[in-house]
């Protein structure tokens, strides 16, 4: 069930891909994070092309919780604009 903030958050995040987001960009986010499941899914799928990627076990400081997820995921994200 989806809480207040993600109803607040999916509200703002509506469209986005109508007013021009369209560049290459991933979105990471903790399975625990402020930024809800549902909030991030919205975002990604209102920016054409991108990615999501959830990591388990972690919450809004996720870079810190689990640097090699976090970092493998920006790996893939940098080799992919890269090429």
């Amino acid at each position: 069930m989806a809480g207040v903030n993600d109803k607040v958050g999916a509200r703002r995040l509506e469209g986005l891909g109508e007013q021009g987001f369209d560049f290459r960009s991933t979105v990471i986010s903790g399975e625990f994070d402020e930024s809800t499941p549902a909030t991030n899914r919205v975002l990604h799928e209102g920016i054409a092309g991108s990615h999501w990627v959830m990591l388990k076990n972690c919450s809004h400081l996720s870079h810190v919780e689990d640097p090699q997820s976090y970092m493998g995921a920006v790996r893939v994200f940098l080799a992919q604009v890269e090429a």
